[in-house]
C-alpha cells in the first residue's frame, strides 16, 4: 500500500471535519509497516491510537464495548 504525506494530510483533514460533527472515525486493517508511517506523518496521534486496530474484529468489538458505556438518552 501507498501511503504519503498528502494522504496523511486528507485522513487528518477528514478526521477533523468528522469530529466538529461528533462521528468518530475508526480504521481497521491497519497493518504495522502502515501504523508505522501514520505513527511518523502525525495521522496517529491525530485519530487516537485507541481508534486504530489491526483487525476489523478488533474494531467491532472496541465499538460496540463503546456503545455499551454510552449514557442512554432515550430513557428520559
Amino acid at each position: 500500500m501507498i501511503f504519503d504525506i498528502t494522504g496523511a494530510d486528507r485522513l487528518i483533514k477528514l478526521n477533523t471535519e468528522l469530529n466538529s460533527k461528533n462521528i468518530v472515525m475508526l480504521l481497521s486493517h491497519v497493518r504495522d509497516p502502515l501504523r508505522d508511517k501514520m505513527r511518523r506523518m502525525g495521522v496517529e496521534d491525530a485519530i487516537g491510537a485507541d481508534h486504530i486496530y489491526e483487525t476489523t474484529r478488533d474494531g467491532v468489538d472496541a465499538f460496540v464495548a463503546s456503545r455499551n458505556t454510552l449514557p442512554d438518552n432515550d430513557k428520559e
